[in-house]
């Protein structure tokens, strides 16, 4: 099948999410042959300052699979995530995607006896450390 130019990225979405990480995954498309020499997967991470302020790029480049480690984010921060397809002719739509990192929480309780440390690096999963004086 000939494909006349790219077509926009179907099924992007977050495989992995933690408070300093994503896995970004999208589907492949579904020509073999594109009008002109494959490029590759374009991509742009974007961090928004405030909740509705304006972002700044922190991130950007070309891959050729469809997936995409991030690492050193920052926690509890918005993102917004765009993949597109291109070859040497065309660059396809940009699909985009916005995520927010986990929280990174950390609590301390002491006492003369103890001190309890708990932290939490990634939804639903917490870590306690108890240390005995």
């Amino acid at each position: 099948m000939l494909c006349p130019e790219p077509g926009q990225v179907r099924g992007l979405r977050v495989s992995l999410l933690t408070s300093t990480a994503a896995q970004m995954m999208w589907n492949r498309l579904p020509c073999r042959k594109h009008n002109g020499v494959t490029v590759g997967y374009m991509y742009e991470l974007r961090r928004h300052l405030q909740h509705s302020g304006p972002s700044v790029d922190i991130m950007f480049g070309i891959v050729n699979g469809t997936a995409l480690d991030l690492s050193s984010l920052i926690p509890f921060t918005n993102y917004t995530f765009s993949v597109r397809f291109a070859n040497s002719k065309y660059e396809g739509h940009r699909s985009s995607l916005d995520f927010i990192t986990f929280e990174d929480r950390e609590y301390l309780v002491s006492s003369a006896k103890f001190t309890v440390r708990i932290c939490c690096f990634v939804e639903f999963l917490s870590v306690i450390t108890v240390l005995f004086l």
